[in-house]
């Protein structure tokens, strides 16, 4: 087994609060995003199943060769058992309240 410096991580994710946690461990990365349409995903009621798919989707739209680790995410918001969308920023919350102020 190679190097982990011999190895190409690749973050299939434009997520700017993603890259920062990466680069915190100080690991090297390229940012390669794919153009997925999410608003078939949208459609789901199962907020588990939709990040997973929608993290598998996006991590096969990224090409890849042998040596490639892809990292794909994704993140959505429930409120009340709701999917509410996905968070715009660190202090998303659709309703004015605040996500964190719930319980």
């Amino acid at each position: 087994m190679g190097k982990l410096n011999d190895i190409r991580f690749v973050l299939a994710s434009r997520s700017e609060a993603r890259q920062e946690i990466l680069k915190s461990l100080g690991l090297r990365f390229d940012v390669v995003v794919s153009d997925i349409d999410e608003s078939e995903f949208k459609k789901r009621s199962d907020a588990y199943k939709m990040v997973i798919k929608l993290a598998e989707k996006k991590a096969y739209a990224v090409e890849m060769d042998h040596r490639d680790v892809i990292m794909s995410f994704d993140t959505v918001v429930v409120l009340n058992g709701k999917i509410t969308g996905k968070p715009e920023t660190r202090d998303w919350d659709s309703t004015g309240e605040g996500v964190s102020s719930r319980g």
